[in-house]
C-alpha cells in the first residue's frame, strides 16, 4: 500500500500527512502513520501558520466534515462525515455511480453535531466568516481569522459553498452524503465543496498526527478484543464485552 508522505510539520498542530489515492485507500494509509483526516478547523490553522505560498494553501483536500443530504428536509454540514465510518462502501458507491446512503443510525449521529446549509448559500463574504453560521461550524475559534487570511494574503472576499439542487436532493428517497473538500487557495479564489460523488479518483487527502501537550507526537495505545475480555473477566464483568466493543467502534 503507498504510504502517506509528511507533507509539514505545523508548530501547535502537529505532523500534516498527505496521500493521493482512493478515499478508502487514503484512510488506511493515513492510519498507518496514526494520523486522523484534517477537520477544516485543523487545515485553516496549518494554512494561516505555514502561509498561502506553503503546498498546505496551495493544494486542496478532503476534509472530515462531510455534507449530509435529507430529501423534504434540508441540507446539513456535519462534523464528522458518516463516509468515514464505511469509507470502502462509500467509495465503492462512487465507483458505480451511486449515492453512498448512510444507515438511520449514522444519520442521527451526524445530525447531532451538524448545522444547517440554506440551499440559497452560493458563497460567505470572508469578512463574514466569525458570524456566519456555516463557516463559524467549519472553521470553529479560526473562523474569522481564518478569513481574514483568505482576504489579506490571498485576494479571497468570498468563499464559494458548491452543493447540489434542492430539486436533485428531494428527488431521493433516503439521506445521502457526500465528503467535504476544502479547495486549494489560488490568487482570488477558493471554495467549499460538498457536491462531488467521485470517492474513487486519486484526490488528496490530509491526515493530522496531533502534538501532545509537551510538543511530541501522539502515540496511540490499541488494545485487542482478547485484551478486553481478559480485563473484564478480572473485574468480574463477564458479559459486556459486546457492548464495550461496540461503545468503542461508535467512538472511532
Amino acid at each position: 500500500m503507498e504510504k502517506a508522505q509528511l507533507e509539514a510539520e505545523v508548530k501547535g498542530l502537529g505532523k500534516v500527512y498527505l496521500i493521493e489515492r482512493p478515499f478508502d485507500e487514503s484512510l488506511n494509509a493515513l492510519k498507518e502513520q496514526n494520523a486522523k483526516i484534517v477537520s477544516g478547523r485543523d487545515l485553516a490553522y496549518a494554512r494561516i501558520t505555514q502561509g498561502a505560498k506553503d503546498h498546505v494553501s496551495t493544494y486542496g483536500s478532503y476534509i472530515k466534515q462531510g455534507f449530509l443530504y435529507v430529501p423534504k428536509k434540508g441540507l446539513s454540514l456535519v462534523a464528522e462525515s458518516p463516509i468515514l465510518a464505511s469509507s470502502e462502501k462509500a467509495t465503492n458507491c462512487h465507483r458505480n455511480g451511486k449515492e453512498f446512503y448512510p444507515t438511520s443510525k449514522q444519520v442521527e449521529k451526524a445530525l447531532a453535531k451538524s448545522v444547517k446549509v440554506p440551499y440559497d448559500l452560493t458563497a460567505v463574504p470572508t469578512n463574514r466568516f466569525g458570524e456566519n453560521e456555516v463557516t463559524v461550524f467549519l472553521f470553529e475559534d479560526l473562523a474569522e481569522k481564518y478569513g481574514g487570511f483568505l482576504r489579506e494574503h490571498c485576494r479571497i472576499n468570498e468563499m464559494p459553498v458548491y452543493k447540489l439542487s434542492k430539486s436533485d436532493v428531494d428527488s431521493q428517497k433516503k439521506p445521502f452524503a457526500r465528503q467535504a473538500w476544502l479547495h486549494r487557495v489560488d490568487d482570488g479564489w477558493s471554495d467549499l465543496g460538498g457536491n462531488g460523488r467521485v470517492l474513487y479518483y486519486s484526490y488528496a487527502v490530509r491526515g493530522v498526527q496531533k502534538e501532545t501537550a509537551e510538543g511530541g507526537s501522539q502515540k496511540i495505545q490499541t488494545y485487542t478484543e482478547t485484551d478486553i475480555k481478559n480485563v473484564l473477566r478480572t473485574l468480574k464483568l463477564e458479559g459486556l464485552e459486546g457492548k464495550v466493543l461496540e461503545t468503542l467502534r461508535e467512538k472511532h
